[in-house]
């Protein structure tokens, strides 16, 4: 019997030791992504996408954007409210000696929080 109950006992561990390990360690984000899309452009020797999207508050900065393993930075002429307009360029005769920032991950958006930055996938709706 006291066997039995020391099973018991080391099964109802592992059981719990499991939940807690798979617990998402991912921080809750307020900010959510409204209407995400974009649209490729061709402009003389310039290659890449408008990509566009809207936030619901501004508790979360948006730093960066990845399109099609495209990583581009937002800066602050592409925000206008809560509102970002970002170009990301995919390739480029027009800069010299321009290489798009390549990421391994699928597309989505790098927001701030607290001075650490988080990669949230998003689905792009092509216009």
């Amino acid at each position: 019997m006291r066997h039995s109950a020391y099973k018991l006992l080391f099964l109802i561990f592992i059981v719990t030791l499991g939940l807690f390990s798979c617990k998402n360690n991912m921080p809750h984000f307020s900010t959510e992504i409204i209407n995400p899309e974009y649209k490729s452009y061709v402009q003389k020797e310039e290659r890449g996408y408008h990509v566009s999207f809207q936030v619901s508050n501004e508790e979360n900065v948006p730093v960066a954007v990845i399109l099609n393993n495209i990583k581009m930075p937002i800066d602050s002429s592409s925000k206008e409210g809560l509102t970002y307009r970002v170009n990301v360029i995919a390739t480029s005769r027009l800069i010299r000696n321009y290489q798009a920032e390549r990421s391994d991950k699928e597309n989505g958006i790098i927001l701030d929080k607290n001075g650490k930055e988080y990669f949230i996938p998003i689905t792009f709706e092509r216009k």
